[in-house]
């Protein structure tokens, strides 16, 4: 396994993922990317479509929603 799987790995392990079967979280560390943002950037926005997963490696996260009103 790469150092940068090892990486993803231990970021799970980490999270509530590490309660996953530990073939399955090598299978989706295998899967996953790994991205950066900026401050103030978004990750996603409410509406779109709930087809990805984010471990949040370092930093931090606003989740801000949006009021019918």
């Amino acid at each position: 396994m790469s150092i940068a799987a090892q990486d993803v790995v231990a970021s799970l392990e980490a999270s509530p993922f590490g309660r996953m079967e530990p073939d399955a979280r090598f299978a989706l560390a295998r899967l996953a990317r790994r991205i950066q943002i900026d401050d103030g950037d978004y990750l996603f926005r409410e509406g779109d479509a709930g087809d990805a997963a984010y471990v949040v490696a370092s930093g931090g996260i606003e989740i801000v929603g949006r009021l019918p009103d």
